[in-house]
């Protein structure tokens, strides 16, 4: 049956073009008679798994696409969780920096002044909202299952260790274009001059954040993450090697990006001990299965996906940070 619903899902996305609103349905369609009959979805950024219907628990990933590889922890967790328990990534590298998830909940740009950014970068109706700050959540494409708690929230560093914001010069709101240049090919940006010229006109380049200030952050938002939402946090780490890098002598370097991932690596460890969250060791994780066929830092291999997704569900259990079936 599943091999026949894929079969289908293939034809579907010839004949009327992949990700077209029918090829979602169709889409939706299926993965929900699997879990009908087998209890268990997984999906690119979402997995749910029915133990039973006693509890309801949420894992929420939110950020970059290196916690894509959260999602395969929906497969150790199926024989061990209660409940009906739903795993989620939401987001991308554009709204994962620290100081612009603040931005969100402390300091939103008003509609008038980011209507016009929106429209011209092609960004989600939700871009600055606080979304990480919302109590609860609802599976992709699902939302027929019920909304889930965020019990649980995964944050990553890797955006504050790589990503360069910029200023609105009038309205003083962060941005992270993200979105734009990285969601089109060259020729498409190259193609629209009038956009690039617009943003420079409009935007002031901020640069990276500081190793001490992204920290800061972090602080407040596993705070207010206990506070506000009532989840238990896990951040993750990140390869501190890059497998696209050749620098081998950092002192004609103007940019050593490995001394300052290094220091993002043992800060958050300092912070894991003084707030007390469980650190996921990308960095072990990764070298572990070796990064010779990662095509950059944060981008997995199949293998390195599985290793992340069965560590992330032995943290999970061993921490009580979901329900897990007694056995008589």
């Amino acid at each position: 049956m599943q091999k026949m619903g894929k079969r289908a899902l293939r034809e579907v996305g010839k004949r009327i073009g992949h990700k077209t609103r029918l090829e979602r349905e169709a889409r939706a369609f299926v993965n929900r008679r699997r879990f009908k009959n087998d209890g268990f979805m997984i999906l690119t950024d979402a997995c749910v798994i029915d133990g039973s219907r006693e509890h309801r628990t949420g894992i929420y990933a939110y950020g970059g696409c290196d916690l894509d590889a959260i999602v395969p922890a929906g497969r150790e967790l199926r024989r061990q969780v209660a409940g009906l328990t739903s795993v989620v990534h939401v987001g991308d590298i554009a709204i994962g920096r620290s100081d612009f998830i603040l931005q969100g909940l402390e300091s939103p740009p008003a509609a008038e002044h980011i209507a016009e950014v929106s429209e011209l970068l092609n960004l989600d109706d939700d871009h600055f909202a606080a979304r990480l700050f919302e109590p609860n959540f609802t599976v992709p494409n699902h939302g027929d299952l019920g909304e889930f708690a965020k019990n649980v929230v995964v944050l990553s560093i890797a955006p504050d260790m790589v990503r360069t914001m910029y200023r609105h010069r009038e309205h003083g709101y962060l941005l992270d274009p993200g979105g734009f240049w990285l969601g089109s090919d060259m020729a498409t940006v190259l193609g629209d001059l009038d956009k690039v010229k617009w943003f420079a006109a409009n935007f002031k380049k901020l640069g990276r954040i500081k190793v001490e200030d992204a920290l800061a952050n972090f602080e407040r938002i596993i705070s207010l993450l206990r506070t506000r939402v009532g989840a238990e946090v896990l951040v993750a780490n990140a390869l501190v090697v890059d497998p696209g890098i050749t620098t081998f002598d950092y002192r004609l370097s103007h940019s050593p990006h490995t001394s300052r991932r290094r220091e993002f690596v043992l800060g958050l460890i300092d912070l894991s001990r003084k707030l007390d969250f469980p650190v996921l060791d990308i960095d072990s994780l990764t070298k572990r299965d070796g990064v010779s066929g990662m095509g950059d830092f944060v981008h997995y291999t199949a293998d390195q996906r599985l290793t992340i997704g069965r560590h992330v569900a032995e943290t999970l259990v061993r921490t009580g940070m979901v329900p897990t079936r007694t056995h008589a």
